[in-house]
């Protein structure tokens, strides 16, 4: 009876080693999955946009990848099978087109609010310039990043921008002309 106690403490001891380190990389796995399918569905839009010409408006959508909207010429969709996918987290990605003709794609994390670190943060195709002429380009612990570039100008002209890779967060510089 002594050595099944025994036996069982030691169990108990070792769950509680052991399972915190099994969440934290079954989290980490959401991020990764998230920023694959954000990745996938960025490479998806770039197949529409070859057959229609643009990218879909914000207001179309993800949903114009399955369902062809009205004013698109040259549909030849549907783009993926079945349904949209919905984030690790069970939420709809999120989809903005910039005037600029930007596509963003955003995941809001864990909390499903935007901003936040670790697990609550953002998983976009691209990092936004905020105001004041900031960048945001999240890094994560695994070594990837949520990617994007950004653009440093000089008055009298050139510059360069910077591009930072998804994947891997390696940061690259091409001169602006």
């Amino acid at each position: 009876m002594v050595e099944l106690l025994v036996v069982l403490a030691i169990l108990a001891l070792l769950a509680g080693l052991v399972g915190p380190q099994v969440m934290k990389q079954f989290e980490g796995g959401k991020y990764k999955t998230a920023r694959l399918q954000v990745e996938e569905l960025s490479r998806t839009l770039d197949v529409y946009k070859l057959d229609v010409g643009s990218y879909p408006t914000t207001e179309e959508g993800l949903q114009a990848l399955i369902t062809k909207p009205s004013a698109a010429k040259n549909w030849n969709g549907p783009y993926m099978r079945g349904q949209l996918p919905q984030d690790p987290w069970n939420k709809p990605y999120q989809y903005a087109l910039s005037a600029g003709g930007e596509v963003g794609i955003t995941s809001l994390g864990a909390d499903g609010a935007p901003g936040g670190e670790c697990e609550h943060a953002d998983i976009t195709n691209n990092a936004e310039l905020k105001e004041g002429g900031t960048a945001s380009i999240l890094f994560y612990p695994d070594g990837g990043s949520t990617g994007g570039f950004f653009e440093l100008a000089r008055a009298g002209g050139g510059g360069a921008r910077l591009r930072v890779d998804w994947l891997f967060g390696r940061l690259t510089q091409e001169p602006l002309g």
